[in-house]
């Protein structure tokens, strides 16, 4: 059912996530992959008062907008390099 989004949201905020933690260095190592890099993943002790675990509660989002996500963090990390790298690289190099 669509959704009439002026009558429903009027500076709202939304999470918009796949709904599932994940580490974040597993998320450092599958762009390390996609770029063939060889760089050093380097893990050092969290600082004072930083957020260790987080999950973004996306149920606002399923129930108001109808959002369901599309993918998750390996699709969604390797479309977004596959993304920059024919939208903003082609820019830097072209200049357009």
């Amino acid at each position: 059912m669509p959704v009439d989004f002026d009558l429903v949201i009027h500076n709202d905020i939304f999470n918009v996530a796949g709904g599932k933690g994940e580490k974040l260095v597993k998320a450092a190592e599958i762009i390390k992959k996609e770029l063939n890099s060889k760089s050093k993943i380097i893990i050092r002790g969290n600082r004072k008062g930083e957020v260790v675990k987080f999950v973004a509660d996306i149920s606002k989002a399923k129930m108001i907008l109808g959002y369901k996500p599309n993918y998750f963090l390996k699709k969604g990390i390797s479309l977004s390099i596959k993304w920059y790298a024919e939208n903003y690289i082609a820019t830097l190099k072209y200049g357009t």
